[in-house]
Protein backbone atom coordinates (compact mmCIF):
# COMPACT_ATOMS: atom_id res chain seq x y z
CA UNK A 1 0.00 0.00 0.00
CA UNK A 2 1.41 3.15 -1.23
CA UNK A 3 1.52 6.00 1.73
CA UNK A 4 0.76 9.82 0.43
CA UNK A 5 3.00 12.33 1.16
CA UNK A 6 2.63 14.35 4.20
CA UNK A 7 0.01 17.14 2.34
CA UNK A 8 -0.75 19.68 5.55
CA UNK A 9 -1.59 23.38 4.00
CA UNK A 10 0.94 25.15 6.01
CA UNK A 11 -0.84 28.64 8.18
CA UNK A 12 -0.24 31.12 10.22
CA UNK A 13 0.78 30.93 14.34
CA UNK A 14 -1.42 33.28 16.57
CA UNK A 15 1.87 34.94 17.16
CA UNK A 16 1.72 36.06 13.21
CA UNK A 17 -1.79 37.10 13.30
CA UNK A 18 -1.32 38.98 16.10
CA UNK A 19 1.68 40.59 15.05
CA UNK A 20 -0.23 41.42 11.81
CA UNK A 21 -3.09 43.25 13.59
CA UNK A 22 -1.06 45.03 15.25
CA UNK A 23 0.62 46.54 12.53
CA UNK A 24 -2.64 47.16 10.78
CA UNK A 25 -3.70 48.55 13.72
CA UNK A 26 -0.67 51.31 13.93
CA UNK A 27 -1.42 51.69 9.99
CA UNK A 28 -4.96 52.68 10.92
CA UNK A 29 -4.32 54.89 13.77
CA UNK A 30 -1.78 57.00 11.71
CA UNK A 31 -4.57 57.56 8.67
CA UNK A 32 -6.72 58.56 11.12
CA UNK A 33 -4.49 61.16 12.77
CA UNK A 34 -4.36 62.67 9.23
CA UNK A 35 -7.71 63.85 9.01
CA UNK A 36 -8.06 66.07 11.90
CA UNK A 37 -4.32 67.52 11.03
CA UNK A 38 -5.99 68.31 7.09
CA UNK A 39 -8.60 69.69 8.27
CA UNK A 40 -6.74 72.06 10.36
CA UNK A 41 -4.77 72.95 7.38
CA UNK A 42 -7.94 73.08 5.15
CA UNK A 43 -9.05 75.90 7.68
CA UNK A 44 -6.04 78.00 8.16
CA UNK A 45 -5.63 77.94 4.40
CA UNK A 46 -9.25 79.15 4.08
CA UNK A 47 -8.66 81.77 6.21
CA UNK A 48 -5.30 83.16 5.43
CA UNK A 49 -7.07 83.16 1.89
CA UNK A 50 -9.61 85.22 3.30
CA UNK A 51 -7.42 87.61 4.79
CA UNK A 52 -5.35 88.08 1.64
CA UNK A 53 -8.55 89.18 -0.20
CA UNK A 54 -9.32 91.14 2.58
CA UNK A 55 -5.83 93.05 2.28
CA UNK A 56 -5.89 93.37 -1.33
CA UNK A 57 -9.98 95.08 -1.11
CA UNK A 58 -8.39 97.54 1.28
CA UNK A 59 -6.00 98.47 -0.93
CA UNK A 60 -7.80 98.98 -3.75
CA UNK A 61 -10.49 100.99 -1.48
CA UNK A 62 -7.72 102.86 0.47
CA UNK A 63 -5.93 104.16 -3.49
CA UNK A 64 -9.34 104.95 -4.51
CA UNK A 65 -10.14 107.20 -1.73
CA UNK A 66 -6.81 108.78 -1.58
CA UNK A 67 -6.96 109.72 -5.39
CA UNK A 68 -10.75 111.04 -5.13
CA UNK A 69 -11.09 112.35 -1.91
CA UNK A 70 -6.67 113.66 -1.44
CA UNK A 71 -5.13 113.94 -5.14
CA UNK A 72 -8.34 115.50 -7.00
CA UNK A 73 -9.47 117.56 -4.04
CA UNK A 74 -6.76 120.36 -3.30
CA UNK A 75 -7.50 122.40 -0.52
CA UNK A 76 -10.67 120.26 0.53
CA UNK A 77 -9.30 116.81 1.86
CA UNK A 78 -10.94 114.54 3.37
CA UNK A 79 -10.36 114.18 7.03
CA UNK A 80 -8.03 111.08 7.56
CA UNK A 81 -5.81 113.60 5.11
CA UNK A 82 -5.70 116.54 7.11
CA UNK A 83 -5.59 114.93 9.99
CA UNK A 84 -1.96 113.99 9.41
CA UNK A 85 -1.21 117.89 9.94
CA UNK A 86 -3.35 118.28 13.28
CA UNK A 87 -5.56 115.34 14.49
CA UNK A 88 -6.50 118.04 17.20
CA UNK A 89 -6.61 117.30 20.73
CA UNK A 90 -3.60 118.89 22.54
CA UNK A 91 -1.25 117.46 20.09
CA UNK A 92 0.26 120.05 18.22
CA UNK A 93 -0.10 120.33 14.55
CA UNK A 94 2.50 120.24 11.99
CA UNK A 95 3.31 122.57 9.41
CA UNK A 96 2.92 121.13 5.67
CA UNK A 97 6.46 122.27 5.65
CA UNK A 98 7.63 120.16 8.00
CA UNK A 99 10.73 117.45 6.64
CA UNK A 100 9.76 115.22 9.22
CA UNK A 101 7.07 113.04 9.55
CA UNK A 102 3.30 113.56 9.94
CA UNK A 103 1.06 111.72 12.85
CA UNK A 104 -0.06 108.10 11.41
CA UNK A 105 -3.63 107.79 11.08
CA UNK A 106 -6.28 104.67 11.03
CA UNK A 107 -8.30 105.07 8.35
CA UNK A 108 -10.75 103.05 10.08
CA UNK A 109 -14.18 103.08 9.30
CA UNK A 110 -15.87 100.45 10.85
CA UNK A 111 -13.83 101.44 14.04
CA UNK A 112 -15.16 105.02 13.74
CA UNK A 113 -18.58 103.73 13.13
CA UNK A 114 -18.53 101.44 16.62
CA UNK A 115 -17.72 104.79 18.64
CA UNK A 116 -19.67 107.38 20.43
CA UNK A 117 -18.81 111.01 18.50
CA UNK A 118 -17.01 111.47 21.61
CA UNK A 119 -14.64 109.02 21.50
CA UNK A 120 -14.40 107.66 18.00
CA UNK A 121 -11.72 110.30 16.69
CA UNK A 122 -8.89 108.33 19.13
CA UNK A 123 -7.28 104.64 19.22
CA UNK A 124 -8.77 103.19 22.12
CA UNK A 125 -11.14 106.29 22.82
CA UNK A 126 -8.43 108.15 24.62
CA UNK A 127 -7.43 111.81 23.44
CA UNK A 128 -4.04 111.98 22.21
CA UNK A 129 -3.64 108.21 21.08
CA UNK A 130 -3.62 107.52 17.46
CA UNK A 131 -5.98 109.78 15.75
CA UNK A 132 -8.61 107.45 13.65
CA UNK A 133 -10.91 108.58 11.07
CA UNK A 134 -13.33 107.81 8.80
CA UNK A 135 -13.66 108.13 4.46
CA UNK A 136 -15.99 111.05 3.69
CA UNK A 137 -17.89 108.65 0.71
CA UNK A 138 -18.99 106.53 3.69
CA UNK A 139 -20.44 108.96 5.84
CA UNK A 140 -22.43 108.04 8.68
CA UNK A 141 -23.66 104.98 6.62
CA UNK A 142 -23.03 101.45 8.95
CA UNK A 143 -24.46 99.52 5.68
CA UNK A 144 -22.17 101.42 3.61
CA UNK A 145 -19.21 101.08 5.89
CA UNK A 146 -19.60 97.18 6.00
CA UNK A 147 -20.07 96.76 2.14
CA UNK A 148 -16.95 98.88 2.01
CA UNK A 149 -14.05 97.22 4.71
CA UNK A 150 -15.18 93.75 5.30
CA UNK A 151 -15.45 90.44 3.50
CA UNK A 152 -19.80 90.46 3.42
CA UNK A 153 -19.70 86.57 2.52
CA UNK A 154 -20.45 84.69 5.77
CA UNK A 155 -24.32 84.61 6.91
CA UNK A 156 -25.29 85.11 10.22
CA UNK A 157 -27.58 83.11 11.96
CA UNK A 158 -30.07 83.18 14.84
CA UNK A 159 -30.19 81.01 18.02
CA UNK A 160 -32.31 78.31 16.50
CA UNK A 161 -30.29 78.16 13.33
CA UNK A 162 -32.21 79.89 11.05
CA UNK A 163 -30.48 82.42 8.99
CA UNK A 164 -30.90 86.20 10.30
CA UNK A 165 -32.54 88.65 8.36
CA UNK A 166 -33.56 91.39 10.49
CA UNK A 167 -31.20 92.56 12.40
CA UNK A 168 -27.68 94.79 11.52
CA UNK A 169 -27.40 96.27 8.43
CA UNK A 170 -29.48 93.86 6.46
CA UNK A 171 -32.39 95.66 4.64
CA UNK A 172 -35.72 93.42 5.26
CA UNK A 173 -36.01 90.09 4.13
CA UNK A 174 -32.50 89.69 3.38
CA UNK A 175 -29.98 87.94 4.94
CA UNK A 176 -27.15 89.49 7.26
CA UNK A 177 -23.68 89.38 6.36
CA UNK A 178 -21.24 88.84 9.47
CA UNK A 179 -17.95 90.77 7.89
CA UNK A 180 -15.43 88.36 10.02
CA UNK A 181 -13.15 89.63 8.31
CA UNK A 182 -12.81 93.72 8.31
CA UNK A 183 -9.73 95.83 7.62
CA UNK A 184 -8.39 99.48 8.46
CA UNK A 185 -5.61 101.38 6.99
CA UNK A 186 -2.77 102.53 8.70
CA UNK A 187 -1.30 106.33 6.58
CA UNK A 188 1.69 108.00 7.83
CA UNK A 189 3.89 110.83 5.16
CA UNK A 190 7.31 109.92 5.83
CA UNK A 191 7.96 113.46 4.81
CA UNK A 192 5.37 116.03 5.48
CA UNK A 193 6.66 118.48 3.29
CA UNK A 194 5.77 115.39 0.30
CA UNK A 195 1.89 115.74 0.67
CA UNK A 196 0.61 113.41 -1.99
CA UNK A 197 3.24 110.29 -0.79
CA UNK A 198 2.18 108.49 2.44
CA UNK A 199 3.39 105.13 3.51
CA UNK A 200 0.45 102.57 3.52
CA UNK A 201 -0.03 99.66 6.26
CA UNK A 202 -3.01 97.26 6.11
CA UNK A 203 -4.44 95.61 9.01
CA UNK A 204 -6.81 92.66 8.72
CA UNK A 205 -9.26 91.31 11.20
CA UNK A 206 -10.68 88.18 12.08
CA UNK A 207 -13.97 86.98 13.80
CA UNK A 208 -14.41 87.99 17.59
CA UNK A 209 -12.05 90.59 17.06
CA UNK A 210 -12.06 94.59 17.08
CA UNK A 211 -16.00 94.85 17.12
CA UNK A 212 -17.35 91.46 18.50
CA UNK A 213 -17.02 89.62 15.29
CA UNK A 214 -19.51 90.75 13.05
CA UNK A 215 -21.16 93.92 11.79
CA UNK A 216 -24.40 94.09 13.09
CA UNK A 217 -22.97 94.18 17.24
CA UNK A 218 -20.70 96.44 16.18
CA UNK A 219 -19.24 95.87 20.12
CA UNK A 220 -15.69 97.97 20.75
CA UNK A 221 -15.58 96.58 24.55
CA UNK A 222 -12.34 95.99 25.46
CA UNK A 223 -11.49 95.61 22.04
CA UNK A 224 -7.51 98.57 22.16
CA UNK A 225 -5.56 98.90 25.32
CA UNK A 226 -2.93 100.89 25.82
CA UNK A 227 0.55 99.72 27.47
CA UNK A 228 2.26 102.78 29.28
CA UNK A 229 3.84 104.43 31.88
CA UNK A 230 4.46 101.82 34.78
CA UNK A 231 3.26 98.89 33.07
CA UNK A 232 6.20 98.92 30.89
CA UNK A 233 9.18 97.55 32.38
CA UNK A 234 11.42 97.80 29.24
CA UNK A 235 10.84 98.31 25.34
CA UNK A 236 14.42 99.07 24.39
CA UNK A 237 15.36 99.51 20.66
CA UNK A 238 17.49 97.05 19.05
CA UNK A 239 15.93 94.44 21.40
CA UNK A 240 13.03 91.49 20.49
CA UNK A 241 11.60 91.25 23.66
CA UNK A 242 8.99 94.04 25.90
CA UNK A 243 8.90 93.57 29.94
CA UNK A 244 5.29 94.19 30.80
CA UNK A 245 4.52 94.75 34.39
CA UNK A 246 1.10 92.50 33.99
CA UNK A 247 0.19 88.82 34.45
CA UNK A 248 -0.04 87.25 30.98
CA UNK A 249 -4.22 86.77 31.33
CA UNK A 250 -4.03 90.11 31.27
CA UNK A 251 -3.09 91.20 28.17
CA UNK A 252 -5.58 89.34 25.63
CA UNK A 253 -2.57 87.99 23.79
CA UNK A 254 -1.02 84.98 22.66
CA UNK A 255 1.88 83.60 20.21
CA UNK A 256 1.13 84.74 16.43
CA UNK A 257 -0.73 88.36 17.58
CA UNK A 258 0.80 91.74 16.88
CA UNK A 259 1.18 94.79 18.51
CA UNK A 260 2.08 98.16 17.71
CA UNK A 261 4.32 101.07 18.79
CA UNK A 262 2.69 104.13 19.16
CA UNK A 263 4.77 106.13 21.04
CA UNK A 264 3.45 109.95 21.40
CA UNK A 265 1.29 109.55 18.60
CA UNK A 266 4.34 109.39 16.07
CA UNK A 267 5.40 106.63 15.56
CA UNK A 268 3.41 103.13 13.83
CA UNK A 269 5.79 99.60 13.74
CA UNK A 270 3.65 97.13 14.31
CA UNK A 271 5.36 93.73 15.59
CA UNK A 272 4.18 89.78 15.80
CA UNK A 273 4.50 87.94 19.23
CA UNK A 274 6.56 84.83 18.51
CA UNK A 275 6.00 83.75 22.72
CA UNK A 276 4.37 84.67 26.09
CA UNK A 277 6.27 83.99 28.99
CA UNK A 278 4.95 85.58 32.39
CA UNK A 279 8.17 85.48 34.84
CA UNK A 280 6.62 86.55 37.30
CA UNK A 281 3.18 84.51 38.33
CA UNK A 282 0.58 87.30 38.03
CA UNK A 283 2.60 90.00 37.76
CA UNK A 284 5.59 90.34 35.48
CA UNK A 285 5.58 89.06 31.71
CA UNK A 286 7.97 88.59 28.73
CA UNK A 287 6.90 89.59 25.13
CA UNK A 288 9.06 88.12 22.86
CA UNK A 289 8.98 89.81 19.17
CA UNK A 290 10.05 88.46 16.10
CA UNK A 291 12.02 91.24 14.81
CA UNK A 292 13.93 93.95 17.19
CA UNK A 293 12.24 96.77 18.17
CA UNK A 294 12.84 100.29 15.93
CA UNK A 295 12.85 102.62 18.63
CA UNK A 296 12.38 102.89 22.66
CA UNK A 297 8.43 102.73 23.54
CA UNK A 298 6.47 104.33 25.54
CA UNK A 299 3.40 103.31 24.53
CA UNK A 300 2.07 100.03 22.88
CA UNK A 301 -1.08 99.16 22.12
CA UNK A 302 -2.71 96.06 22.09
CA UNK A 303 -5.92 95.55 19.40
CA UNK A 304 -7.59 92.15 19.94
CA UNK A 305 -8.38 89.92 17.03
CA UNK A 306 -5.50 91.49 14.45
CA UNK A 307 -5.14 88.73 12.54
CA UNK A 308 -2.06 90.10 9.69
CA UNK A 309 -0.47 93.47 9.03
CA UNK A 310 0.95 94.02 5.30
CA UNK A 311 2.99 97.00 3.75
CA UNK A 312 1.44 97.78 0.92
CA UNK A 313 3.08 100.30 -2.03
CA UNK A 314 3.16 103.98 -0.72
CA UNK A 315 0.19 106.18 -1.90
CA UNK A 316 1.18 108.80 -4.19
CA UNK A 317 -0.53 111.59 -6.76
CA UNK A 318 -0.73 108.89 -9.76
CA UNK A 319 -2.62 106.60 -8.13
CA UNK A 320 -6.37 105.19 -9.24
CA UNK A 321 -8.30 107.94 -11.44
CA UNK A 322 -11.50 107.69 -11.81
CA UNK A 323 -12.92 106.94 -15.58
CA UNK A 324 -14.49 109.50 -17.13
CA UNK A 325 -17.76 109.49 -18.41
Amino acid sequence: MLRLPNARRPGLSLTEVLVTLFVVAIGLISLMTLFPVGAMQMGQALRDDRIRQTANQADGMTRIWWQMEVVERPGMEDAFFTAMDNPGGSLPPRAPTDSGPSYPVFLDPIGWQARSPATQNWMTGATNSLPRRSARPLGNSLQLTARACSLMDDITFNPNGTPDTTSGTASPGSLVREGAYNWCAVIQRPVNSNRYTADLKICVFHTKGLYGGHIPGLNQTGSEAILSGLQLNAATAGTTQIDVQLPASALALRSGSWILDGSNATVANFYRIQSITEIVAGSRTILELDTPLKSNASQIYVIKGLAEVFDRPQLTASGYRRQLP
